[in-house]
């Protein structure tokens, strides 16, 4: 699980580094998880979502290293793992709040953080088995998924300014929209895969 984890934060710092932004080593949080600390802001929503994707992709890819370890040798604890890896990044790809998901959207499209905040909401109903420390995290990223997504509905009615829409092309929102896309089905193949490896058992 530390393996999938130090995958997923070296996604981001290798990105933020490749867009010249300082950015401190990754930071273990015990029984939380782990983060990057950027300490300069990127410059563009684009580069955002591009950092933001970095960590789905390379965690996915550690995810898809244990899923092919477990398969010769048949064994249990790997595909568990595996599952685990598979399920995070879907929960982590939901486009809501301060998630790699709602940093996604908030360059191909911030009217996904109204679904994203319900897909959380949800989420976070039927999740069992989660410590209390996992419910308070939990708690945070519903609470900023909430404001964001009153930021959009408010947008709508104008009652607020709406946000100035960010620059860019239409092929750079659809490569980080295919990008979006294949890491979640990825997510779901790799999950329906090691039920299908498992059945055995």
């Amino acid at each position: 699980m530390l393996f999938i984890l130090a995958f997923h934060e070296f996604g981001h710092w290798i990105a933020a580094r490749w867009f010249r932004l300082p950015a401190l080593w990754p930071i273990f949080v015990p029984w939380i998880g782990a983060c990057v600390v950027l300490l300069k802001q990127a410059k563009s929503e684009y580069e955002t979502a591009i950092i933001g994707a970095a960590g789905p992709l390379a965690g996915i890819a550690a995810t898809a290293m244990v899923h092919a370890a477990a398969v010769p040798c048949e064994a249990p604890i790997l595909y568990e793992v595996a599952a685990w890896g598979y399920t995070v990044h879907l929960l982590n790809l939901i486009p809501a709040g301060s998630l790699d998901g709602g940093h996604i959207a908030g360059y191909i499209g911030r009217w996904l953080w109204i679904p994203g905040a319900i897909a959380l909401a949800a989420a976070a109903f039927f999740l069992q088995d989660v410590t209390w420390y996992g419910r308070i995290l939990l708690a945070a990223f519903m609470v900023h998924a909430a404001f964001r997504a009153l930021s959009v509905l408010l947008g709508w009615m104008g009652l607020r300014a709406k946000p100035k829409p960010p620059a860019n092309s239409r092929g750079s929102r659809l490569f980080v929209w295919l990008v979006y896309a294949g890491l979640t089905l990825a997510c779901i193949t790799g999950l329906i895969l090691v039920k299908a490896n498992t059945l055995s058992f």
